[in-house]
């Protein structure tokens, strides 16, 4: 996967993205051939050695009961399962199980981005920024900045909510000193978690497929993560198993939508938008 996205991306002086994929995903089966098949890839998972030397803790959440190891719980409540996966463990079942027929309540998507030198968060994250946008603009969401021992943690939007992006430092993790590793974190829920689930695992090219959905969330906040394309990606070349579909018209207006809207406030971007005919009264209407 990496070798696919290095390829794709153009690294800033020594950057280098070091990790990209699935990093949450909370699914839920109802009814006894869902339920079966939840407990299918508990086993699954189990023989793959991921419960290994683990004692598993009782598990409850919502009235679910269950047990619950490092990267994986599951509960059984009625007639349901609920199967909670993190870390790498998340990507490898989202790309092999289909996750159509199940409810997927959350699914979380992240890259990490290893810096030639330790960086200031709030240089790389924008903060300032984003304080700004969120006072001019009411449906910008409110930032929120968290410090810690282990690095801090940028959040745009609502704990709860559709769409909640997280920037934090990861350095520790990797055993690095901080402001060398960075994450950035798309978590999706409700019905934008299922139809992203289910696309991403459908998709022809899951690394595109990802750059694409996590690169534009950020983009449409006005936050640009320290990786630059060689080329930009053509918008039917991103996911051209959709270019039909309603999920992919709606990826491509967001996208497109947010790029003019940045232009329109830039002088470059304004003539940028003079020189290929779009009017920027249209955009300052509201429109798409």
């Amino acid at each position: 996967m990496l070798t696919t996205i290095k390829e794709m991306a153009g690294l800033v002086g020594k950057t280098s993205i070091v990790g990209l994929g699935a990093d949450y995903l909370t699914m839920v089966g109802h009814g006894e051939t869902m339920s079966n098949r939840i407990f299918e890839i508990v086993s699954s998972i189990e023989r793959d050695g991921h419960a290994l030397g683990q004692t598993p803790k009782k598990y409850y959440n919502h009235g679910y009961t269950g047990f619950q190891y490092r990267d994986f719980s599951y509960g059984v409540k009625a007639d349901a399962v609920v199967l909670n996966i993190s870390g790498n463990l998340a990507d490898i079942v989202l790309t092999s199980v289909n996750p159509v027929g199940f409810v997927v309540h959350r699914v979380d998507f992240q890259f990490t981005v290893k810096m030639d030198e330790p960086r200031p968060d709030q240089e790389l994250w924008h903060f300032e920024e984003q304080m700004e946008l969120h006072k001019k603009k009411r449906r910008h969401p409110s930032p929120k900045y968290v410090e810690s021992p282990t690095g801090a943690t940028l959040y745009l939007g609502k704990r709860g909510g559709t769409r909640l992006l997280r920037m934090y430092d990861k350095s520790l993790s990797y055993g690095e000193p901080i402001g060398l590793i960075h994450r950035y974190e798309v978590e999706l829920r409700h019905e934008l978690a299922e139809r992203t689930a289910i696309e991403y695992h459908q998709a022809n090219s899951r690394d595109t497929f990802l750059i694409g959905l996590v690169f534009d969330a950020f983009h449409r906040l006005c936050v640009r993560p320290p990786v630059d394309f060689e080329e930009t990606p053509d918008v039917t070349r991103i996911i051209p198993e959709y270019k039909e579909s309603d999920s992919y018209y709606r990826w491509a207006r967001q996208t497109l939508s947010s790029v003019l809207r940045v232009c329109r406030n830039t002088e470059e971007g304004v003539q940028l938008l003079a020189e290929l005919g779009i009017q920027t009264s249209y955009l300052n209407n509201g429109g798409d």
